[in-house]
C-alpha cells in the first residue's frame, strides 16, 4: 500500500482529491502501476447503489466508446476525407503540454466524479437507514406502549379483585 487516504471532508472539492490523483499519477509514469482502476459506489436512485470497477487508464478504443453515457449528446461521425494537404499544424502549447493538460484534466474530473458519485451513494444509504430506523423505533414504542397499558391494567384489575375480597370478608 503506497498511501491510504481516510478523512474526506463533508463537502468534497476538486482540490481534495489532487493529493491522491497525483500519487496514482505519478505510480502510472514511473510505470510502477499498469493501469489505473477505481472501485466506487455508483448512486442509481435513492434505493439504490452498485458497485463498479472503471479503468482510467490505460485508455483502449472501447473504453473511449464507453466515456460516453447514457445520458450524453450521441454525436455520429465519419470518417474524414483524405486531403492531400502535407502542412503541419502548429500547436500553442506543444502536443507534449497538451497531453499533459488533457489526461490531467481528464483524470481530475474522472476521479472528482467517482468522488462524487461515491459521496452521493453514502448519504442516501445513511438516509434510508435512518428512515428504517426512526420506523423501527416508533414500531417499537407503540409495541411497548401497548405492553406497557396491558401491564398496568392488570395491576389495577389485580388490586380492585384485592379490594373487592377484602370487603367481602369484612362483610361476613
Amino acid at each position: 500500500m503506497l498511501a491510504q487516504f481516510t478523512q474526506w471532508p463533508e463537502k468534497l472539492d476538486l482540490q481534495d482529491v489532487i493529493p491522491l490523483l497525483d500519487l496514482v499519477k505519478k505510480a502510472y509514469l514511473a510505470q510502477e502501476i499498469k493501469s489505473i482502476d477505481v472501485l466506487y459506489t455508483d448512486f442509481i436512485n435513492t434505493l439504490k447503489q452498485e458497485t463498479k470497477i472503471i479503468s482510467l487508464l490505460p485508455f483502449t478504443e472501447l473504453k473511449i466508446e464507453g466515456l460516453q453515457g447514457e445520458d450524453s449528446l450521441r454525436v455520429e461521425t465519419k470518417q474524414p476525407e483524405k486531403v492531400e494537404n502535407k502542412e503541419e499544424y502548429l500547436l500553442e502549447p506543444n502536443q507534449t503540454e497538451l497531453l499533459d493538460f488533457l489526461l490531467n484534466y481528464y483524470l481530475e474530473v474522472s476521479f472528482f466524479h467517482l468522488m462524487l458519485e461515491a459521496a452521493a451513494s453514502e448519504h442516501s444509504a445513511r438516509m434510508v437507514a435512518m428512515k428504517n430506523a426512526s420506523e423501527n423505533a416508533k414500531e417499537l414504542v407503540e409495541v411497548l406502549r401497548l405492553e406497557f397499558n396491558k401491564t398496568r391494567q392488570a395491576a389495577i384489575t389485580n388490586e380492585l379483585l384485592d379490594i373487592t375480597t377484602a370487603m367481602k370478608s369484612l362483610q361476613k
